[in-house]
């Protein structure tokens, strides 16, 4: 019985042992294994439409010899993405009666579509009866309204024979207005003249005495903004802010460095219509050419507008780096320091 139990806990101390090896060497491949991209844009310089209907981008993702895959397409203004691991589907996410339709062989597809030729046939066979219903209809609808006229025609002749009536004379009737609701509408108009003047009057005395109150005010907001310059002058001088600055440029640097793209290549010819414009973008582009050790290449165009460029741009991303530096910025003491200072200056 003992070496049963022995037996079953060693094997269970092998099983669970591998699960965690297994967890510790999936936690090491995601860390630093990186993640390559890869973005390629093209924009042709003749064909139909805009620049957003000319303009085509990929951007691709890999991990781990690509068992992790992503691609994203922009083309003709459209934005399509898919996502696999190994053989799955991750994104898009097809619907069942999709992937049900797919599956569909051809002898299914026509008995399908003859169950609806079927039923197309029986609804004419069905719509002639409708219509001679409501021919009948309309017959009958014809007929009361003809019944009808007849009998509202006869009251016509009653009424042509008996005597008219005197119509109103349309003399026009002169109202000659009241002498007191005159006087009143003007004292009314009066009235409110001489209080509109009064509040005015008041509202200007109010403000001519609340002066030494906005004064206060507008000196005590001044006093406010040259205390809190004071602290914020003496945040940038402390040490900590020195530290932290540092280090966080530090940081920055580390991530920006990592994730920028390892290699630029591609051609891209263009003109701006005016040379002046054409030579100051080229000197702006000159630190990108140095950046890409000379491989894009750029060709000015000096005597019209023109765009024409293939430009291919490759890759990495280590985790490892993002949740390093990501750890250091969030836990140092100084950087926490500053953050709590500078929430108390604009508390």
């Amino acid at each position: 019985m003992p070496a049963i139990l022995f037996g079953i806990i060693k094997w269970t101390g092998i099983v669970v042992g591998i699960i965690l090896l297994l967890l510790l060497v999936l936690i090491l491949l995601i860390l630093f294994v990186p993640v390559r991209y890869e973005i390629r844009a093209v924009l042709p310089p003749d064909g139909e439409g805009d620049i957003l209907t000319r303009f085509g981008a990929t951007a691709k993702v890999s991990w781990l010899l690509k068992i992790v895959r992503g691609r994203l397409l922009f083309e003709n203004k459209e934005v399509s993405l898919w996502a696999k691991a190994l053989f799955f589907t991750i994104l898009p996410r097809e619907s069942r009666e999709e992937t049900k339709a797919e599956q569909m062989t051809d002898a299914e597809r026509e008995k399908v579509s003859a169950a609806i030729d079927e039923s197309e046939e029986k609804d004419n066979l069905i719509s002639p009866k409708a219509d001679t219903a409501t021919e009948i209809d309309m017959h009958l609808d014809l007929d009361d309204t003809h019944t009808d006229s007849v009998s509202y025609n006869e009251p016509d002749d009653q009424e042509e024979k008996a005597p008219k009536a005197a119509k109103p004379s349309r003399a026009l009737k002169w109202k000659i207005p009241d002498p007191v609701s005159i006087i009143w509408n003007i004292l009314d108009k009066i009235f409110s003249f001489i209080d509109m003047i009064f509040k005015a009057v008041d509202a200007l005395w109010t403000l001519l005495n609340d002066t030494d109150a906005l004064a206060s005010k507008i000196e005590y907001t001044l006093e406010k903004g040259c205390v809190r310059i004071e602290m914020i002058r003496r945040l940038i001088e402390s040490p900590e802010f020195e530290r932290g600055f540092g280090l966080g440029k530090k940081g920055i640097y580390k991530v920006l460095k990592d994730i920028m793209p390892c290699k630029i290549t591609g051609e891209v010819t263009y003109g701006m219509g005016d040379p002046a414009d054409t030579a100051n973008l080229l000197a702006i582009a000159g630190p990108i050419l140095a950046y890409t050790d000379n491989r894009l290449d750029i060709y000015p165009d000096f005597d019209r507008k023109y765009l024409d460029l293939d430009i291919d741009i490759k890759g990495r991303i280590r985790i490892f780096v993002l949740l390093y530096w990501g750890a250091v910025l969030f836990f140092n003491k100084d950087i926490r320091e500053v953050i709590r200072r500078f929430k108390k200056i604009f508390a």
